[in-house]
């Protein structure tokens, strides 16, 4: 089974933005877990509420990618397709795609 250029096209879109954005919730996590004391934890509560309200933007952020790129490739045509609609060419006989028109070679 082969992945499609728009399956590659959304998921290195979606899950560059994911991957970063979630880095830096960790990131954040670790650095104030390291300096975390009972007297401050009201400030680590609203620097982890910060960060994971950017890492939950990351993934939407990260779909709006995704889905912008699949929308944006075209799947390469296979040999019994139409090379500018995609449309299946299988058992046709005229010389010309009956979706767009395009004259065959």
């Amino acid at each position: 089974m082969s992945i499609t250029r728009k399956a590659k096209a959304f998921w290195i879109g979606s899950l560059v933005p994911v991957i970063l954005g979630w880095g830096l919730v960790v990131a954040t996590f670790v650095v104030e877990a390291s300096s975390y004391s009972s007297r401050n934890s009201m400030a680590f509560m609203l620097t982890m509420l910060v960060a994971l309200w950017f890492g939950g933007g990351s993934i939407l952020l990260g779909l709006l990618i995704g889905f912008g790129a699949c929308s944006l490739t075209r799947n390469e045509p296979g040999a019994l397709q139409c090379g500018k609609c995609g449309y299946s060419l299988v058992g046709l006989t005229s010389e010309k795609c009956p979706e767009c028109g395009e004259p065959l070679s």
